[in-house]
C-alpha cells in the first residue's frame, strides 16, 4: 500500500521536532511566543534554512492567546458597563482591599447605580496597589481609572469601605472603615481637600450627646423624638439601654448636631419629659448647662486624634525644615499616617531614610552617656528591655508599633500616631485611656539637637520607657482621669502640672535628684541643667504647679520635685475632687470604656468591685 500523500524528509523530521517540542513544553498548544512561534521558525530552518527563521521572528503573537481573548472579552465589558454607568449619572462607590495568592495588596471597586428601576451592582476594576497602602494612593488610583473611562467624581453620591483602610497594606485582613483621601472638586468639597475629612471634623467638632431618662408614659419615646423633628435639629446617632442610673429603666443616647435647629429650646423640652438628664459637648462654651465633650471608650479617640493645633505637615516659618521641600515632604508623608489611623489597627511601619537615622543616633549616643547619672532609676531599669524587645539602637529608630506592643504587655498603656500637637483637653483625655499620642517624625537634621515640637526621639526616648514602669503608667492615667469633663480653666491647671511633672518633673531617690520628664530626658543639654544649681526647685503641689508660668522654647526657670510617683498620684487625685463637674468617672479595663458616676446603683457595682477585689487580696494575704 502506498501513502496518497508524499511526505518530504524534511516535513517528516520537522513533524517530529514540533511534537517534541509540544511534549517538552506540557502547556496548552495555545501558548503563542513560548510554543506556536518557536514550532514555526523550527519548521522554517529544517525546511527554509536558517536565514527565512528571521522574518519568521519578526512577527509578534501574543504570549497567551486565550488570555489575550478573554482581556478582549473583558475589554468589551467594561465598556459597556462605562456607558450604562455614564447613562446612569449618579453611581455609588464601595471600595474593597484584598490580598491575592501572590500575597499582593489588590484594591476592588464595585459599583452601584440604578438601571430601568433596579438597582445594579457590577465589579468595576481591580489594581494593585503599594503594600503600605496610604489613603493618597487609594484615591489616586481610583482617580486615574476614573480619567481613563471619563467618570466624573461629582456624580458619586456616596461611598462606602470594607476593609480598605488606609496604611494596612496587604498584610491588613479584617473589616475597618476609611476615610478616602483624595484631591478633587466633588460635591461640598474643596480643592486640595477631602469631602469626607472635612465633613467628618465638622461633626466631630459640633456634636452634642444627650442622655436621658424618660418618665414613665405610654409612647414617651416617640413624643421626645419628636421634640427634636419640631426643633429641626439633625440626629446621628440615637440608641437605647437599660438605665445603670435607675434599676427596670431605660436611658437614651442621643447624638446630635449643634449647628442649626433650636437646640436649647430642645434641651428644655426633654429635661420637662425626662427625671434624668445630661448634656456633653463640645461647644459648651456656647452652653453654660453643657459639660465639655470627652470620649466615652477608646474608639472615640479617633473623633479628634486629627484636630491639631500646630504643625503636622505644615511648619512655620522659623522652624529648621521651613525652607527644605525634601522634608515638607517627608513629614506629609507622616501626617497622612497619622490621619488614616483608626484605633485597632496596627501602627504601619516606617523606612526611615539614613539621614533621619543619623540625626537619631546623634541624639541616643549623646543621651545614653547622661542616663546612667540623671535619669531616674525606673528609666534605667526599663531602658535596657526597650533595647532588647523594641529595637533601640543608635543605628536603628524603634517602630511605633512594637513600642505600642511592649507598653501593652507592661501595662496596657499604647501608643497612637499623630500628626502634631493636640489640645491639652484631646491631649490627656487619650491618657485616661491609656493611650499616648505620639509623633512619628523626626527633627530637622540641621538641628539635631534642638526641635520646636515633640519629634520621635522625644516620643521614644523620653516618654516610652516610663510608660511601663506600673506607677508611672497609674500616675499619668490620674491626670487623664481628672481631665475629663474639666471646666476650660481646671484643664489649663492640669495641663501646667502635666507639663512640670510627666514633661519636666524631678523626682528624689535615695536621697539625689533624678529627672524622670520626657522633655528632659530627651535633651542631653537640659538633662544636664536641670541637675545643677542654676535652675529654681519647688515641691510638686498641683494646687500651687497649675497655675505657674512656664517657657517652652527654652530651659526651665523652675522645676518641681514630687518625693515618687505615688506621691505625685496621690496629690493629682486629691486635686482633681476640686474640680467641679456633676458627676465622677471611672475607668472600665475591661471594656476600656469611662463609666460616669452620678447615681447610687452605679457606685453600688463599684464598690462591689472594690469588694471582690479585698477579699481577693486578704486570700492572698493568708497564703503568703
Amino acid at each position: 500500500m502506498k501513502s496518497a500523500v508524499t511526505v518530504s524528509e524534511k516535513a517528516l523530521e520537522a513533524s517530529y521536532h514540533v511534537a517534541k517540542l509540544i511534549a517538552r513544553q506540557k502547556k496548552p498548544h495555545t501558548v503563542g511566543e513560548t510554543l506556536i512561534k518557536a514550532a514555526c521558525m523550527e519548521i522554517v530552518r529544517l525546511m527554509l534554512g536558517p536565514n527565512e527563521v528571521k522574518e519568521v521572528n519578526k512577527v509578534s503573537l501574543s504570549a497567551d492567546t486565550v488570555k489575550r481573548r478573554i482581556h478582549d472579552m473583558s475589554s468589551d465589558i467594561l465598556g459597556t458597563l462605562i456607558k450604562k454607568l455614564l447613562s446612569a449619572e449618579k453611581f455609588a462607590l464601595q471600595i474593597n482591599e484584598r490580598t491575592d495568592i501572590k500575597n499582593k495588596a489588590q484594591l476592588i471597586a464595585i459599583v452601584r447605580f440604578v438601571e430601568e428601576d433596579f438597582i445594579k451592582e457590577h465589579y468595576l476594576f481591580c489594581k494593585e496597589v503599594p503594600e503600605r497602602t496610604t489613603g493618597e494612593e487609594i484615591f489616586r488610583v481610583t482617580d486615574d481609572f476614573f480619567k481613563i473611562c471619563n467618570i466624573q467624581w461629582s456624580n458619586c453620591i456616596a461611598l462606602c469601605t470594607y476593609g480598605a483602610s488606609a496604611m494596612t497594606g496587604r498584610k491588613k485582613d479584617r473589616f475597618t472603615k476609611m476615610s478616602l483621601y483624595g484631591k478633587y472638586d466633588g460635591p461640598g468639597g474643596k480643592n486640595g481637600e477631602s469631602y469626607s475629612r472635612k465633613e467628618s471634623d465638622d461633626r466631630n467638632l459640633h456634636t452634642m450627646v444627650m442622655l436621658f431618662s424618660l418618665k414613665e408614659e405610654v409612647g414617651a419615646l416617640a413624643e421626645a423624638l419628636k421634640v427634636f423633628k419640631d426643633n429641626q435639629i439633625n440626629l446621628y446617632h440615637i440608641e437605647s439601654r437599660s438605665s445603670k442610673r435607675h434599676e427596670d429603666s431605660y436611658e437614651f443616647l442621643v447624638e446630635c448636631d449643634t449647628r442649626a435647629g433650636n437646640i436649647n429650646d430642645a434641651m428644655e423640652q426633654i429635661r420637662a419629659k425626662s427625671f434624668y438628664m445630661t448634656v456633653i459637648s463640645r461647644d459648651h462654651k456656647d452652653n453654660t448647662e453643657a459639660v465639655p465633650w470627652f470620649p466615652g471608650n477608646i474608639k472615640d479617640l479617633d473623633k479628634f486624634s486629627n484636630h491639631i493645633l500646630s504643625y503636622g505637615s505644615e511648619l512655620d516659618s522659623d522652624h529648621p525644615g521651613f525652607t527644605d521641600q525634601k522634608y515638607r515632604e517627608r513629614r506629609k508623608y507622616f501626617a497622612d499616617i497619622a490621619y488614616f489611623h483608626k484605633h485597632g489597627q496596627p501602627i504601619p511601619r516606617v523606612e526611615y531614610t539614613e539621614e533621619e537615622i543619623k540625626t537619631w543616633g546623634t541624639v541616643f549616643k549623646e543621651l545614653t552617656k547622661l542616663y546612667p547619672t540623671h535619669a531616674c532609676k525606673e528609666h534605667n531599669h526599663i531602658f535596657p528591655l526597650m533595647i532588647e524587645n523594641c529595637g533601640y539602637r543608635e543605628d536603628n529608630i524603634p517602630q511605633l508599633e512594637d513600642v505600642s506592643n511592649f507598653l501593652l504587655d507592661c501595662t496596657g498603656f499604647t501608643l497612637r500616631p499623630v500628626a502634631g500637637l493636640l489640645s491639652p483637653r484631646d491631649f490627656l483625655a487619650g491618657l485616661a485611656f491609656r493611650v499616648f499620642h505620639s509623633t512619628q517624625y523626626i527633627r530637622h537634621p540641621s538641628k539635631p539637637f534642638y526641635t520646636p515640637e515633640p519629634d520621635v526621639c522625644h516620643e521614644l526616648l523620653g516618654h516610652a520607657p516610663l510608660f511601663a514602669d506600673p506607677s508611672f503608667a497609674k500616675f499619668s492615667q490620674e491626670i487623664g482621669l481628672a481631665s475629663l469633663g474639666a471646666p476650660d480653666e481646671y484643664i489649663e491647671k492640669l495641663s501646667t502640672c502635666y507639663w512640670f511633672t510627666v514633661e519636666f518633673g524631678l523626682c528624689k531617690q535615695n536621697g539625689k535628684m533624678k529627672a524622670y520628664g520626657a522633655g528632659l530626658l530627651s535633651s542631653f543639654g537640659e538633662l544636664e541643667y536641670c541637675l545643677s544649681s542654676k535652675p529654681e526647685i519647688r515641691e510638686f503641689e498641683p494646687v500651687k504647679t497649675g497655675i505657674q508660668k512656664y517657657p517652652i522654647t527654652e530651659y526651665q526657670p523652675v522645676y518641681y520635685l514630687a518625693e515618687s510617683f505615688e506621691d505625685a498620684q496621690r496629690k493629682v487625685r486629691e486635686f482633681a475632687l476640686s474640680i467641679p463637674r456633676p458627676f465622677a468617672v471611672h475607668y472600665n479595663a475591661y471594656t476600656r470604656s469611662v463609666e460616669i458616676l452620678d447615681a447610687k446603683p452605679q457606685v453600688e457595682e463599684l464598690v462591689k468591685d472594690i469588694q471582690s477585689d479585698m477579699e481577693l487580696l486578704m486570700d492572698a494575704l493568708r497564703k503568703i
